[in-house]
């Protein structure tokens, strides 16, 4: 279950960071570094430390490496079952 906590008045540039960051009851659970509405996350229950699509267990690496050796954004996409702008803007 995802948690929103009332934060005191802060710095716009906290607040931005902080506003990036999913609980889980009182623990940091999962890091959304460009924002809620790109789906990049960085969550240790996904894969420690290494971006992943949000809500998946696909690494950025391993979409960029099959982009870099030839194989079309479409294939990908649907090779994880994701959409193709996901995928484009991964890589």
């Amino acid at each position: 279950m995802v948690v929103a906590y009332e934060l005191p008045l802060l710095p716009n540039e906290a607040r931005q960071i902080i506003d990036q960051i999913e609980h889980l009851q009182e623990l940091a659970a999962k890091w959304l570094p460009v924002g809620r509405d790109v789906p990049i996350a960085i969550d240790p229950q996904a894969s420690t430390d290494i971006p992943t699509v949000a809500g998946t267990g696909v690494t950025f690496g391993a979409i960029h490496e099959r982009f870099k050796v030839g194989h079309k954004i479409e294939f990908i996409a649907r090779d994880y079952e994701l959409e193709s702008s996901v995928v484009q803007t991964v890589i």
